[in-house]
């Protein structure tokens, strides 16, 4: 309940309580991880998908969440190799996603540009793929195509205040 109220710091006492009764507990594990990555401790969280890896090192979602934590934390090469472990075991949009941040994160626009609109194939209405495709047009100097990103998730009919936001910015 309280990772869904995000009321992470409350949440984590119980997820103690847990591992201290059952030390390598999925749920109590992800539950500490997630808690930590509400509250943007990463390092924390990390600890914690790492351990879940120990036991599960296939896990797909953990191998991408540790990713994450690793970008947030501006240590690239690490996210990189876990996103990469991640779609070795399968695809996952959100290790592309992360692959196509980083590539971002490094100045990589278009290498960026192209995973992304690989992932707006499958996650047509997702308007943050757009909103980072727009960026990187903008930051390229091309913003006749970031203001067409825009209009061509606009024209699917669906309201997004960053969207709107960027919009008017152009």
């Amino acid at each position: 309940c309280h990772r869904k109220l995000k009321t992470f710091s409350d949440g984590l006492v119980y997820f103690q309580q847990a591992l201290d009764l059952e030390p390598h507990n999925f749920y109590a594990l992800f539950g500490m991880a997630d808690c930590y990555r509400g509250m943007n401790e990463q390092e924390d969280s990390l600890r914690y998908w790492e351990k879940i890896l120990k036991q599960d090192p296939d896990n797909k979602v953990i191998l991408t969440r540790a990713g994450d934590a690793y970008r947030s934390m501006e240590k690239y090469d690490s996210a990189e190799e876990y996103y990469k472990n991640a779609l070795d075991i399968e695809f996952d949009e959100y290790a592309i996603l992360g692959l196509a941040l980083i590539n971002k994160l490094r100045f990589k626009y278009r290498e960026a540009i192209d995973s992304l609109q690989g992932l707006l194939k499958i996650d047509v209405k997702n308007h943050r793929l757009y909103t980072e495709i727009a960026e990187c047009h903008m930051e390229l100097g091309e913003r006749d195509k970031a203001l067409a990103i825009l209009k061509q998730f606009q024209q699917l009919g669906i309201r997004n205040s960053h969207v709107n936001e960027m919009l008017i910015g152009l």
